[in-house]
């Protein structure tokens, strides 16, 4: 869940492009093939507030990644078994090799099923500190995993792997 809230919170994107770059993400992260300038970035800072928080203090409070040989978090898992396929079938989606719909692999989150979570932790909305609107988390959400807000920047430390457009999102 801790990636999940890392990408949300703080991102202009539409929750279908979240949606995307979550699904090729998680089945990269738990397949092995992740590169280190994808996903969640180091923290950096900007201001004197202390968001010092790096990488590995954030990681340190989430519940690690499961091993490639176990099945990920149930809560967001896809009820429908892996399909015993010998040969999948593949398609690419901005470069990266992905398992079709017939054939997903015992990672793969069902579209609906990151929608409909995203929408239960964050809310889309406008700071007036901030040039536009972005996702939030809930801090509901952030009290139930233990994490602190704080270690969660707006705008999110993210390194995609799917095409998004360049949105600017700072502070006025």
């Amino acid at each position: 869940m801790g990636d999940l809230i890392r990408l949300l919170h703080g991102s202009p994107h539409s929750s279908q492009r979240l949606v995307k770059e979550f699904q090729v993400y998680w089945e990269m992260k738990n397949t092995g093939s992740l590169l280190p300038q994808h996903g969640p970035l180091a923290l950096t800072t900007t201001d004197s507030s202390d968001c010092s928080a790096d990488l590995s203090k954030v990681g340190a409070s989430l519940p690690s990644a499961p091993s490639p040989l176990k099945p990920p978090h149930s809560c967001l898992l896809s009820s429908s078994p892996p399909s015993q396929s010998a040969s999948p079938a593949q398609s690419r989606v901005a470069g990266v090799d992905l398992l079709s719909q017939a054939n997903k692999g015992e990672f793969w989150i069902s579209k609906s099923q990151l929608t409909k979570k995203i929408k239960e932790i964050g809310a889309y909305g406008r700071k007036e500190t901030l040039n536009r609107s972005c996702w939030f988390v809930l801090d509901a959400v952030f009290e139930k995993y233990s994490l602190d807000p704080r270690d969660y920047p707006v705008p999110s430390r993210w390194g995609y792997i799917t095409h998004v457009p360049d949105i600017s999102l700072v502070e006025l």
